[in-house]
């Protein structure tokens, strides 16, 4: 509205004290409100990375060998094997049942 308006374009010495005060507590309540979220970002980031931390320690999820290897598995290559092709799965047939032999 116009009064709005006014008050966002008009330098702060000449509104009124108590649109300064209202002024000032939004932008604190602002600040506040995003360091909260930086902080459950933070958190979360951190169980994240526990989380990466204990599933490599338990050898379900591993790192690429090679590029080849990464590009085999993730990518949509289909290779050519005893003459088929085969495309790359996430995970081989072995490494599939060891999940789920760990998982329970």
């Amino acid at each position: 509205s116009k009064e709005k308006a006014r008050n966002f374009f008009s330098p702060k010495s000449s509104r009124s004290k108590s649109e300064q005060k209202i002024l000032s507590e939004r932008n604190l309540k602002n600040t506040l409100n995003h360091h909260e979220e930086v902080s459950r970002h933070k958190v979360a980031l951190e169980c994240l990375f526990v989380d990466i931390m204990r599933l490599l320690s338990m050898r379900l999820i591993r790192s690429f060998d090679s590029e080849y290897e990464c590009g085999f598995v993730v990518g949509s290559v289909s290779t050519s094997n005893n003459g088929s092709n085969v495309r790359g799965n996430m995970l081989s047939a072995e490494e599939r049942r060891e999940v789920l032999r760990r998982l329970g």
